[in-house]
């Protein structure tokens, strides 16, 4: 089969118009953070470790803003492809389908990757918001979990919430290609015998990888509303965040 330049086509306006409702809205924390000049002119008493927290949450927050655009666009092929038709077992004579199959697959293995890098950046912002001392190099989503702050089970329950994905995350990242028939043969052992069978031929199929990532944004979208309602109420420690 031949796949042809010209029959790779970006989504139209009208199919992005025919699923925008099926998209959950990612909103950022908000952050209007005044640049150090004026916070400091503002009030010369400021302390620099303040004045650096606030500019790096606003550069951090601009970062998070970034990802879930390109979160949201990669959310908006997955179903542009699936709803132009594919092939759960890329068994087709159709070279339209081929493709479409092809590029559900390559979007949703990018969707994990910007999923995962978002909750990381979240755990830079919230290392910086409560102020946990944690290296920028040595953050990520799931070493804030086990930090001591007030919005712990919030996140905790989050994480609990996204196992499959986190498991379709990793079967992309570190395990034969999910999507694909594994033909490897296995070895079967009983007792002090071993023989040789056929590959189990498990994969993911594709509609479920399609509703994982529904939920998943969902589940993300409601995680950055709790964050971003706290923030906003916590005025002991929000200050020039929202000036």
């Amino acid at each position: 089969m031949i796949l042809k330049w010209e029959d790779f086509k970006y989504p139209t306006e009208e199919e992005v118009l025919a699923i925008l409702k099926e998209i959950p809205t990612l909103s950022d924390f908000g952050f209007k953070i005044k640049n150090p000049t004026d916070i400091f002119f503002i009030n010369k008493s400021t302390r620099n470790q303040d004045i650096l927290r606030s500019d790096h949450l606003r550069w951090w927050n601009f970062c998070l803003g970034n990802r879930f655009g390109r979160l949201r666009q990669t959310f908006e092929y997955v179903l542009v492809h699936f709803n132009r038709g594919i092939s759960i077992d890329f068994n087709t004579d159709s070279p339209q389908i081929m493709l479409n199959s092809i590029l559900f697959d390559y979007y949703a293995e990018i969707f994990y990757y910007l999923y995962f890098s978002s909750l990381d950046i979240i755990a830079q912002i919230l290392n910086l918001y409560f102020m946990l001392g944690i290296d920028e190099k040595k953050v990520d989503f799931v070493k804030i979990l086990s930090s001591d702050i007030t919005i712990k089970s919030t996140l905790i329950e989050m994480n609990e919430s996204i196992k499959d994905t986190r498991d379709c995350r990793n079967a992309f990242t570190h395990r034969f290609t999910p999507t694909l028939n594994d033909p490897r043969i296995i070895l079967i052992k009983d007792g002090n015998m071993e023989a040789l069978g056929m590959g189990s031929g498990k994969r993911f199929e594709l509609d479920f990888i399609l509703e994982n990532i529904k939920e998943s944004t969902q589940i993300l979208a409601d995680l950055m509303n709790c964050l971003k309602e706290y923030v906003e109420k916590d005025t002991d420690n929000n200050y020039y965040l929202f000036e």
